[in-house]
């Protein structure tokens, strides 16, 4: 029988649902390296019907070294659906064959490196996306994803450069005008108000566009100091990404209350056991967006032992993994509903082994994922090595940090919202105090504003909950050129300083609904 034949006739079968016929007639066209990757792919799909995450996981990885007949669209998709389950390590390694890496097929290498982009793997993006760029290539979202990675690696003229290419090529691109809005702090010779004003005169039909261009405009008027206009821009933006959002606030503080009622049926964990002792140890920074995780990182990263991970999936990824639930969310009921079969042991190996290719040869890595707090308890029990530092900055301050950022992927839905921001802290904070009753002295807790006004004294003692020398340049955190990916990438780069501690007070009049929803949370920092 012709191999096209086959193909076909396994393609039925799984079209039909008759799912055990067409995993026998796919594997046994794994034999054939022109089919061999796309029958993988199809195979992963089927362990994904039968909810079966592993088998979904191992037949993606099956592809990197099954005898395949490498083509550059065929590897992209493959880079593709490995970031989708998380296998960023196997992803890397398949963007570098030269079969991809040295390809002319441009739209392969954009969807490759776009991947790459959006999963934080910025040096792979930076070498497809410039290939893409060397074949001729020059595509509005091109630009914008090159000068991102310009911006990530703290090469902000590059990065100003690429975003005005960007424009060039479509004027009214509202991440673009976004992206120049946080690029620098924005001044009365230099900003883009005229033009972000001109562009709202006349909004975009999608609310979500309209939304990004509110949120860049109240960015730059609030770095000129004019704080009358800008409040309007960010109450309309929160208002048009609360209205597209279906984020259900009700469910989200239900999730909370649950993960404190399962913590509670789950044995206590080990004692602490030495940190960096056996293989990578991770230090991992929990709390809210926008609390200053980022600038604590720089800090770990300057240290001689410590390598940054920024924020890393892994963890909720391989709780998924661990229990074999096949979500797509970081965390859902499902998931706390299993946590009580959770083993901790194979958590343990699982992150440990996801990350270690990382840690660039050092002994401890960061991992500032903002909601792994919600995993405390899970990652005490299944790597007593590692350490857990909660930074978390005053109520009001928290609150108005998070309303007045634009997040991208939806993470933080109770963003957009002054009642649902401040009920969200509030439960946060709540279950922050259980983990800190009912683990005593396994998580440090670290005010911004001490990090802030006295960043030695803050770091030292951090440091030394993570059992790690004090060095004195971890202080200095305006010398780590390493990469930063996340909406502080240019605040960070300065000198620590106090000049956002209570930024929100220039607002305090249009705050009430916040302030008087966190009530005796807010009463010491709104009182006369």
């Amino acid at each position: 029988m012709r191999i096209q034949k086959r193909w076909q006739q396994a393609e039925q079968a799984f079209d039909s649902g008759d799912w055990a016929n067409a995993e026998f007639r796919f594997r046994e066209l794994l034999q054939f390296p022109e089919f061999a990757l796309v029958a993988r792919f199809r195979l992963s799909q089927l362990a994904g019907k039968r909810g079966d995450l592993r088998s979904a996981v191992n037949e993606t990885l099956a592809a990197v070294n099954t005898r395949i007949l490498e083509d550059a669209e065929g590897l992209s998709t493959l880079v593709d659906r490995l970031l989708n389950f998380g296998e960023a390590e196997a992803a890397v390694a398949v963007a570098r064959r030269p079969a991809l890496a040295q390809s002319r097929d441009v739209r392969a290498l954009s969807d490759a490196g776009r991947m790459l982009y959006y999963n934080d793997l910025t040096d792979q993006a930076f070498e497809l996306l410039s290939r893409c760029l060397q074949l001729g290539a020059d595509g509005a979202r091109l630009h914008h994803m090159l000068g991102g990675c310009h911006l990530r690696q703290g090469d902000v003229e590059a990065a100003e450069a690429s975003y005005r290419r960007s424009l060039a090529l479509e004027p009214a691109a509202p991440f673009v005008h976004w992206s120049m809005a946080k690029l620098r702090r924005q001044s009365t010779s230099s900003n883009h108000v005229d033009t972000l004003r001109t562009l709202l005169t006349s909004p975009p039909s999608d609310p979500a566009d309209e939304a990004v261009l509110c949120y860049a405009l109240f960015k730059e008027l609030d770095d000129l100091g004019d704080h009358a206009a800008a409040w309007p821009m960010l109450e309309r933006g929160m208002q048009l990404q609360r209205g597209q959002s279906g984020y259900d606030i009700e469910a989200e503080l239900a999730l909370l209350r649950r993960v404190q009622a399962i913590d509670t049926e789950m044995p206590p964990p080990p004692p602490a056991a030495m940190a960096g002792s056996g293989s990578i140890s991770p230090i991992f920074i929990v709390g809210l967006p926008r609390a200053g995780s980022t600038l604590l990182e720089r800090a770990f990263g300057l240290h001689s032992a410590v390598h940054s991970g920024g924020e890393l999936t892994d963890l909720p990824r391989q709780v998924r993994m661990s229990l074999n639930l096949a979500s797509s969310a970081q965390l859902d009921e499902s998931h706390v509903a299993a946590m009580t079969r959770l083993d901790p042991m194979d958590l343990g190996r699982r992150y440990r082994s996801h990350v270690a290719w990382r840690a660039d040869g050092k002994p401890r890595l960061t991992d500032k994922l903002p909601l792994n707090f919600r995993f405390i308890g899970a990652i005490l029990r299944a790597m007593p090595d590692a350490r857990i530092v909660h930074i978390h900055r005053d109520p009001v301050a928290a609150c108005f940090s998070n309303l007045r950022e634009y997040f991208f992927g939806g993470n933080y839905g109770y963003s957009y919202d002054q009642a649902e921001v401040a009920r969200y802290v509030i439960a946060y904070r709540e279950l922050m105090d259980y983990f800190d009753q009912r683990y005593p002295g396994r998580v440090l807790s670290l005010p911004y504003a001490e990090l802030a006004s006295n960043p030695d004294h803050a770091l030292r003692r951090t440091f030394e909950h993570c059992q790690l020398p004090w060095e004195p340049q971890c202080g200095q955190v305006e010398r780590n050129t390493g990469q930063v990916s996340t909406a502080s990438a240019m605040q960070v780069r300065e000198p620590i300083h106090t000049r956002s501690v209570a930024h929100w007070k220039h607002y305090a009049s249009h705050l009430q609904p916040m302030i008087d929803t966190l009530g005796n949370l807010a009463a010491d920092k709104v009182s006369p």
